[in-house]
């Protein structure tokens, strides 16, 4: 597998396929947490990237990581704020919940959920999710060590009865970005940017 920085070597838009593939199941489902929308994450996810190469120049592959993880907050933000979400969170019937992780998701406080999603399935560290939500380190940090007591709290009041722990919520949400795919729209939309993209950056 070639590195990025071989990728880099052999034109932009080799560079910019394999950062895009590197990443584009991760981004999608951070954003499907974050939203709860399957529509909107897969219009979050083409408009981050889109952003992301205008006027990228040479990045590593982990501050690539860390930029796009940026925009898609500020992204996520703006379209919760255009649906008027509050920032205590917006609470979703539980009928239309099927699994335990989405009725915890849909009912944790919407900064509570930021902070866990970007744990979990983005796995950044403290300071990294404080960059991105633009808060400071430690009152993350106070929001983490009480994760695990809201969202079992959470459970043994729902109606549904859950029976999942913790941690079984935890690998939920970890497992999804291996066993499933960006829908196909999202894929070609991103390609068709970055050909645009790479083919301004070569004349």
């Amino acid at each position: 597998m070639f590195t990025v920085i071989e990728q880099a070597d052999r034109g932009p838009r080799k560079a910019m396929e394999y950062l895009y593939e590197s990443n584009k199941k991760r981004i999608f489902w951070i954003a499907q947490n974050l939203l709860l929308d399957c529509e909107q994450a897969a219009e979050v996810t083409e408009t981050v990237f889109e952003r992301v190469w205008n006027g990228l120049e040479w990045i590593s592959e982990e501050d690539f990581y860390c930029l796009v993880i940026m925009k898609t907050v500020d992204c996520c933000r703006w379209k919760a704020w255009k649906k008027m979400f509050a920032i205590s969170g917006e609470q979703r019937n539980e009928s239309v919940c099927d699994t335990a992780a989405e009725y915890i998701l849909a009912n944790l406080p919407v900064v509570t959920r930021y902070i866990f999603v970007l744990h979990t399935v983005g796995q950044l560290n403290e300071k990294q999710i404080a960059q991105a939500l633009r808060m400071k380190t430690g009152k993350v940090c106070a929001i983490l060590e009480k994760e695990k007591k809201n969202i079992e709290q959470l459970l043994q009041v729902s109606e549904k009865g859950y029976t999942d722990s913790y941690e079984q919520i935890v690998r939920f949400c970890i497992q999804w970005e291996k066993n499933n795919s960006v829908p196909g729209r999202v894929d070609r939309k991103v390609y068709d940017t970055i050909k645009r993209i790479a083919a301004s950056m070569e004349l």
